[in-house]
């Protein structure tokens, strides 16, 4: 999941200029207005999902394990992610 976390920290450098101590991270197969992260399922891969960026960096691989599947069947063909700081624990 390296991949991923690197997305994560490319998406936070930008749009906060550091690493906050806590994030949320919401994703959705329908398009959020203002996601950060936009993702196209590419194929099956070791037990999860490979998808690939389309924004903020297009064409990166980023590997979802199989925890995906508790929350989708089936991989969706897209997946929108938002990540935030937060400022208070919920």
């Amino acid at each position: 999941m390296h991949q991923a976390t690197n997305v994560i920290d490319s998406v936070l450098q930008q749009k906060y200029k550091q690493f906050p101590k806590t994030i949320e991270i919401v994703f959705d197969h329908l398009e959020l207005y203002d996601a950060d992260v936009s993702l196209k399922y590419k194929e099956p891969s070791n037990g999860g999902s490979l998808y690939r960026t389309i924004m903020p960096v297009p064409n990166q691989d980023v590997w979802l394990c199989n925890v995906l599947t508790y929350f989708y069947p089936k991989p969706p063909e897209e997946l929108y992610v938002l990540i935030t700081e937060l400022t208070k624990v919920k």
